[in-house]
């Protein structure tokens, strides 16, 4: 037993960080793949590396490999903290992606007006 009264049995803390896993639903859906690219191709024009990327927005760095290929199904956030990273709205990477097609993600009648 150390002064503090904890006890020490020979063991370090250590911090483990686990691989994110796709999406076992979504990944590879065809909207999550056209944003993957459109990120891609929005870091490959500012000339950043994906491992920069991935330190900028605060993300790991197979996490955004994961996304580029469309295999993460993203919260709006991480989407937010990329557009941030690469300075563009995330409107901008949704738009580029071109994932909005009626015939999949058909809006519900009351929001058609809009």
């Amino acid at each position: 037993m150390d002064k503090r009264g904890h006890f020490n049995f020979g063991l370090t803390a250590r911090t483990i960080t686990c691989m994110a896993k796709p999406s076992p639903k979504h990944a590879g859906d065809k909207a999550l793949v056209d944003l993957g690219m459109a990120i891609r191709r929005a870091r490959q024009v500012n000339g950043v590396s994906q491992e920069a990327l991935a330190v900028d927005a605060n993300l790991d760095r197979s996490y955004m490999g994961g996304i580029e290929r469309g295999e993460h199904n993203m919260t709006l956030m991480n989407i937010i903290k990329i557009a941030n990273a690469l300075e563009v709205m995330p409107s901008e990477l949704l738009g580029s992606a071109a994932i909005r097609d009626p015939t999949q993600y058909p809006l519900p009648p009351d929001l058609r007006a809009y």
